[in-house]
């Protein structure tokens, strides 16, 4: 018997008056969002400076790699760099460039979201949004500026647009589908590094779905075939420009790569704010599940406890030792060498506030920053592969697997450091499918469910932005803007 399609659908139908509706609201909510931190780059003199920098060297017909140095591989600094070659190096121009690649991400996300969970559009894609654009800001600049660098969401775009791709590929193989996705694929490897293992991923798990499809052998090989040709093109235009030695030192940046791993190692803050974060997350689904009527009262209520001792225990340890932190450090000042920690609370005790309200202050952009913790995806994972063939719908377990790989290969580069705003973009859709999955055959339940949990999200999500966004609303306010 053939396999059932990844994509087919499982949940209940939704009218396309209700997609549309969606689409309006998320991408009028982030045409809004553009508005309103329109000319606010954050820090210039950091990442996002240099981003500047490099744009306006190469506009000027200067060589990435050779004339100046780049960190990134090229294909960021060539699309926007080369817009900005003919349009002129301006700062409204090139923040024009980005905010349309970020509106972009958005419409691609959309269908992306509509594919897997056709019913729960717009309850997905809103709390993605919400908390996207705030943790965007953990890189000192919002999403539509480009973040610290726009090779981040250019890459991104493109891995979404494979990931969309390769759906519609499994569910109806034709060549120019695994041909696109590979291309998008590549793509994406010449614009950030971090993608790089999601890309691989992505190749790997096409052609093993395309193969149990039992799609002919040429659609199997065009996906890593335009996928290996567009990293060779890429890779030789770059070293015909710059040379083939300082070309690869910018591609590999080997030294970005290993910095970027040490700072996501854990640590006992980090550890705890991630089971903290985790238990969050777990108590929200149950809550929702026994809202619902999808488990029963002594189920709902035993998992609750469980997982609100957990979060009060963690909160607990963070809190204590916070505190303890902040009481040596008004007693001896900051250290020469100062942990993230002591960095952190020193900056709260230099605002006046107390031990206690700087530990508080501390746990909370913590939780924030670890809400979407990085031992959730395999968590999640493991109990998915546990009871693999006792899951109702063959359809559902196969997105939530796919999706969970990507979430986790994901999150390799940043490690413990916490969520970034692409990671959120990743995982909600995962974790609202395994939500339904874990439901049962009972879909109006399931929907339910699934809406009540996100409909906690969204108001968390309005309190993040709230808290770390810039702009009208926001305990940031207004900055000045970038003028040149």
């Amino acid at each position: 018997m053939p396999e059932r399609s990844l994509t087919s659908d499982s949940a209940l139908p939704a009218a396309p008056a209700q997609h549309l509706r969606a689409f309006l609201i998320v991408l009028g909510l982030a045409i809004l969002h553009a508005w309103a931190v329109w000319g606010y780059t954050g820090i210039f003199w950091g990442e996002h400076g240099r981003w500047l920098h490099a744009v306006a060297r190469f506009a000027a017909g200067e060589v990435p790699y050779r004339d100046f140095s780049y960190s990134n591989p090229p294909l960021a600094l060539w699309l926007v760099g080369g817009l900005a070659r003919m349009t002129g190096a301006t700062y409204a121009g090139i923040t024009a460039i980005t905010t349309t690649l970020y509106l972009l991400t958005f419409v691609v996300y959309v269908l992306c979201v509509r594919r897997l969970v056709p019913d729960l559009v717009l309850p997905v894609t809103l709390p993605a949004l919400l908390f996207s654009v705030s943790y965007s800001f953990r890189h000192g600049v919002s999403l539509p500026a480009g973040t610290d660098s726009p090779a981040a969401p250019i890459g991104f775009l493109c891995i979404l647009g494979a990931a969309w791709l390769l759906l519609e590929a499994v569910e109806r193989p034709s060549l120019a589908r695994a041909a696109g996705y590979g291309l998008l694929l590549g793509l994406a490897a010449l614009s950030r590094h971090e993608f790089w293992i999601s890309c691989l991923y992505l190749l790997l798990a096409g052609g093993a779905f395309l193969a149990r499809r039992r799609a002919p052998l040429r659609v199997q090989i065009a996906g890593p075939a335009t996928f290996a040709l567009i990293i060779v093109i890429g890779a030789m235009a770059a070293a015909a420009a710059a040379g083939w030695l300082d070309a690869a030192r910018g591609f590999l940046n080997l030294d970005g790569a290993i910095t970027s791993l040490l700072r996501g190692l854990p640590s006992i803050e980090r550890l705890v704010a991630e089971i903290a974060g985790a238990a969050a997350m777990a108590l929200t689904a149950i809550t929702a599940l026994w809202l619902c009527l999808a488990v029963n009262d002594r189920t709902a209520s035993r998992w609750a406890g469980a997982m609100l001792l957990l979060f009060l225990t963690a909160a607990a340890m963070h809190l204590g030792t916070s505190v303890s932190i902040a009481a040596q450090l008004q007693e001896s000042g900051l250290p020469d060498l100062p942990t993230l920690t002591q960095d952190a609370l020193w900056r709260e005790l230099q605002r006046g506030q107390g031990t206690v309200s700087a530990a508080l202050a501390l746990f909370d952009a913590r939780l924030q920053a670890h809400l979407f913790p990085v031992i959730l995806p395999p968590i999640i994972l493991v109990a998915l592969l546990a009871r693999w063939k006792q899951w109702h719908d063959p359809v559902l377990r196969g997105r939530v697997a796919l999706l969970l790989g990507l979430c986790i290969t994901a999150r390799l580069r940043r490690g413990f450091a916490g969520a970034d705003w692409y990671n959120v973009l990743l995982e909600l859709p995962a974790y609202a499918v395994f939500l339904q999955l874990a439901c049962g055959p009972a879909r109006q339940k399931a929907a339910r469910a699934v809406r009540a949990g996100l409909a906690v999200l969204i108001v968390i999500g309005i309190y993040t932005y709230v808290s770390l966004a810039v702009g009208p609303f926001t305990l940031q306010g207004v900055y000045p803007q970038m003028l040149t």
